[in-house]
């Protein structure tokens, strides 16, 4: 194992991620190595976060396991048979370290014996910390803490309390847990950096960046990439509906201005209107404001048309005995689910439209700057983080 004593010149950062669910989390991590690589200790923590809809039923433990694992496919280079990685004989040369949730409690205890704490010059949290006690963090001393999300309004994140429903027990006893780590982790940071949604959403990912990525790294992010653009979550899902603005925005960019015009003056089939209602019924019965309603259905009627427009196929629409749930997603393509994802790809290659937000990789360029530079600034300084 790599010593955890470090010259006065190295910086220890900690990087609390969730890679898999999304695919902001590996993007940011290629970022890291690509850029970081004199002078730190970085740790890729993963943590177990939220299972994906279709994922079996695990414990955490295991979540935080498969979320190492991906990471090892798709860093074969840095991580495919090691835990610690360094990628020149530079005395002052950067170490990657990627572990679990549960052995980095460890070394947070071992390290807190030996020098009665663990020292962290940067924590940057791009997960949620359900499941996780707040315990081990009475033993950190962080310099700055930088965590995707609004803390001053914490029920905005689905890092933070969002997908948290306080009407039920499990809700409020996340909730509780939340707050206890809040009160920990601001009690032993010096400074705090939020990075809010809504400018997180103005930063998507340049095709450009998705196309400079190795193949073992562009191509699993790609079909998660194409999982997103087809798939609609569950309206029942406490973020359901607010996703929708930020997938309405990225993928209606991505068409033609008469295409877009036509959309948005209700060139909608009656078809996938029908599907639409279909798929919110439910929603409908427990949503009592018209107009959010009325909003979310229309945007999901536009997304829809596009998504059909790139893809050349229809949704398939559910059997009367099937989950309305199920209506927008990439097996509601049926027998032409590749085809679809063919189309999407040389679409995306023809037209190289933005991506998805970047989310978590924005998280970088505040830990490099040490506060939250605007918009504009943050994709000046992405770019040449991958160009160079």
């Amino acid at each position: 194992m790599v010593s955890l004593d470090s010259s006065l010149t190295r910086k220890t950062m900690v990087y609390l991620t969730d890679p898999d669910n999304e695919i902001d989390d590996q993007v940011l991590m290629r970022i890291v190595l690509k850029n970081d690589t004199l002078h730190q200790d970085v740790w890729f923590v993963c943590v177990p976060g939220f299972t994906t809809p279709d994922a079996p039923a695990c414990s955490p433990r295991e979540q935080s396991e498969h979320r190492v694992q991906c990471v090892r496919k798709q860093f074969p280079k840095e991580f495919g048979t090691t835990s610690s990685y360094r990628d020149s004989a530079h005395p002052n040369s950067s170490v990657f370290h990627l572990t679990t949730w549960d052995y980095f409690e460890q070394i947070i205890a071992k390290t807190a014996q030996l020098h009665s704490a663990f020292v962290v010059d940067t924590l940057i949290q791009v997960a949620p910390l359900i499941t996780i006690y707040p315990n081990s963090f009475e033993h950190m001393t962080i310099q700055t803490r930088i965590v995707m999300g609004d803390l001053s309004n914490p029920s905005n994140s689905m890092n933070l309390t969002k997908t948290m429903d306080h009407t039920t027990l499990e809700g409020q006893m996340l909730c509780d847990l939340y707050n206890k780590q809040e009160e920990i982790l601001n009690k032993n940071s010096t400074k705090s950096i939020s990075i809010p949604t809504q400018y997180a959403r103005q930063i998507p990912i340049p095709y450009a960046l998705m196309e400079s990525l190795p193949d073992t790294l562009r191509i699993p992010l790609l079909d998660k990439a194409f999982e997103q653009f087809a798939g609609r979550p569950d309206p029942s899902l406490p973020w359901a509906e607010s996703i929708s603005v930020a997938n309405h925005a990225t993928i209606l960019q991505m068409l033609p201005g008469n295409i877009l015009y036509g959309i948005f003056m209700g060139n909608v089939s009656p078809r996938l209107k029908s599907m639409v209602k279909r798929f919110l019924a439910n929603y409908k019965k427990t949503c009592d404001d018209e107009t959010k309603y009325n909003n979310y259905a229309t945007r999901l009627e536009q997304i829809a048309a596009a998504v059909e427009y790139i893809t050349q196929v229809n949704y398939r629409e559910p059997a009367y005995y099937e989950k309305e749930s199920i209506a927008f997603n990439k097996e509601a393509f049926g027998g032409s689910q590749e085809y679809a994802k063919e189309n999407w790809l040389a679409y995306l290659a023809k037209h190289r439209p933005d991506m998805s937000p970047l989310y978590d990789g924005i998280a970088w360029v505040v830990m490099q700057q040490g506060r939250l530079p605007s918009v504009e600034e943050s994709k000046k300084i992405l770019h040449k983080s991958w160009s160079t």
